[in-house]
């Protein structure tokens, strides 16, 4: 399964700069480049997409879920309706992150449970919705409306509902490139 993911490439590429270069502004510029990234240096399992989030089981059953255009407090779900659409027509920014390497900690885990968290007024995100796992970890669903529009988060989340981490060098396996774009050029 193939998610689009929201200016991802540039958060890792922003966050890495800061990391290492936050005491040394020489390495800011350094570390703007794929190529000079560490393979141990970790980033948030969390996409941001404008599209419908798809969750396809190992049974052929998937589950859709979009928060409503006009109401961020509705969430829209059903199951197993989408099939008939094109996949390039549900697709509003292109696919660049395979979802199996992002959530691969969620992979071949049960749902045991759905949790709705409401929202305070310091959140960013409107409305919080919790896939929660067999093994306690789940996957968070928000709606984060940002300068104007608006688009789903998709995190995985421990049980105290803390982001959980990959490394670079095993999410830039699952990374899909723009044309002409490469890891060890840019």
């Amino acid at each position: 399964m193939d998610w689009s993911w929201y200016n991802g490439s540039y958060d890792i590429r922003e966050k890495c700069a800061w990391h290492y270069g936050e005491k040394d502004h020489s390495l800011y510029q350094k570390y703007l480049v794929w190529a000079n990234i560490p393979d141990d240096f970790e980033v948030d399992r969390r996409v941001e997409i404008n599209d419908l989030i798809v969750i396809q089981f190992t049974d052929g059953t998937s589950l859709e879920m979009m928060y409503s255009d006009y109401d961020y407090n509705i969430m829209k779900i059903s199951v197993n309706e989408i099939t008939h659409y094109p996949k390039q027509e549900m697709e509003y920014n292109g696919t660049n992150i395979d979802a199996n390497v992002m959530f691969s900690v969620c992979l071949g885990k049960k749902i045991a449970g759905v949790e709705s968290i409401p929202s305070t007024p310091d959140d960013d995100d409107i409305g919080k919705l919790i896939l929660r796992l067999s093994d306690g970890n789940g996957i968070l669903i928000t709606v984060v409306y940002d300068e104007g529009c608006s688009h789903n988060g998709l995190e995985c989340v421990d049980k105290d509902n803390k982001t959980l981490m990959i490394t670079f060098g095993e999410l830039k396996t699952g990374m899909i490139l723009e044309e002409g774009e490469e890891l060890d050029e840019i």
